[in-house]
């Protein structure tokens, strides 16, 4: 009985451990590398909102076209049929940047992928 103990004691303290330093690894360290693509959207460049327009009430894209990146960093000049993987639309994008709709003047926001599955560095900025 005394060693059934000791054993349950020292398998608590070895998953203990594990569990303590399985904690202390970012998830990032699991995830896959982002997906370099290029974005091949035309986006409106100028947005003209009332002063009091949630950002989300301003009409930007929650989603951009984009194509692989090719070797040099161009985006490939393929016809849709011949698009290689990861050709098509992403969703997931947001805006980010220091707009304050309460606050009248002129605002930069820049696109960002929300789900780290792409990265791009020709993101769109209105």
């Amino acid at each position: 009985m005394k060693s059934l103990r000791k054993l349950c004691t020292g398998a608590s303290a070895v998953a203990l451990s594990l569990l303590i330093f399985a904690g202390t690894v970012p998830l990032h360290t699991f995830a896959s590398d982002p997906v370099q693509v290029s974005v091949t959207s035309q986006v409106q460049a100028e947005y003209r909102v009332p002063t009091g327009t949630a950002l989300e009430e301003i009409g930007l894209p929650d989603s951009l076209q984009i194509a692989p990146k090719a070797e040099g960093g161009a985006a490939p000049n393929t016809a849709p049929e011949e698009a290689a993987p990861n050709s098509g639309t992403a969703a997931g994008v947001t805006w980010v940047g220091d707009y304050d709709p309460n606050t009248a003047g002129t605002y930069r926001l820049t696109a960002t992928f929300l789900n780290g599955t792409y990265t791009a560095d020709n993101m769109p900025a209105v």
